[in-house]
């Protein structure tokens, strides 16, 4: 009994907390599911010189400020998994407020390579996630937090031939 009180509470706090991350994905599934740590993460601007197919288009999303954009790609990842996909294409990704339409457009940008070749995405990427939103330290009349926010990412699972 306590244990179950405990449960329902914790869960409470995280969703008031705003630590819930939202899943979709519309596609199909491999026959057989792959090892989560053989998944590579790529860019819609890398070129691919195997033959794939794309398995499905996924999209996480969840709190700015509660849930960092490495767990969303963690999530990403696990499901991948599940779907059999041995890669992940990066196609869109966003922090938009809350309440803004993420039905994609213009409000996206594009996925670009997130890794250590490409130094200007890191160093935008890390700059808004350190800094999106915090121009002000404390919440001022008319000014949202960060914790206002939503991140998005859209991504392909692709199955290599």
């Amino acid at each position: 009994m306590k244990n179950s009180i405990f449960a329902l509470v914790a869960c409470a706090v995280a969703l008031q907390a705003g630590g819930c991350m939202k899943y979709t994905y519309d596609g199909d599934s491999a026959k057989i599911p792959t090892v989560e740590e053989d998944i590579r993460i790529i860019s819609k601007n890398e070129t691919l010189n195997d033959e794939f197919r794309v398995l499905g288009t996924a999209e996480v999303s969840g709190d700015y400020d509660n849930i960092p954009r490495a767990e969303m790609i963690d999530k990403l990842r696990k499901e991948a998994a599940e779907k059999g996909a041995d890669a992940i294409m990066i196609v869109e990704q966003s922090v938009l407020p809350k309440g803004v339409s993420t039905s994609g457009g213009k409000q996206f940008q594009s996925g670009y390579a997130d890794d250590s070749s490409n130094q200007s995405w890191n160093s935008l990427s890390a700059d808004v996630d350190m800094h999106y939103g915090r121009i002000f330290p404390k919440k001022t009349e008319g000014v949202e937090s960060a914790g206002s926010y939503t991140r998005t990412i859209r991504a392909k699972f692709i199955k290599f031939e």
